[in-house]
């Protein structure tokens, strides 16, 4: 889990997702926080940004996702060769 935060250049998580975790970011990462976990279609037109600049994402969770919100998620990220990974953090 921490390497996934570590290694990103742009990690998403809420407002619950422990400040530990965050702490292992990299300096140069950006971190956006949410009050809550965003919802799907708020991040595809992010992770079309970010395919651009051949950024790694996080996406970090306070809740389990919803089968097809992972898989709508997955398929557009691997459409735009993005490096991505999904953290569920309780």
């Amino acid at each position: 889990m921490t390497n996934a935060v570590a290694e990103a250049d742009f990690i998403w998580a809420s407002a619950q997702t422990p400040p530990d975790l965050l702490r292992h970011a990299a300096r140069h990462a950006d971190i956006i926080i949410t009050a809550e976990d965003p919802p799907v279609h708020s991040l595809l037109p992010f992770y079309d940004l970010a395919s651009g600049g051949g950024f790694r994402v996080t996406q970090i969770y306070s809740r389990s996702m919803p089968f097809e919100e992972i898989l709508e998620q997955t398929d557009r990220c691997h459409e735009l060769g993005l490096e991505f990974e999904f953290v569920l953090c309780s």
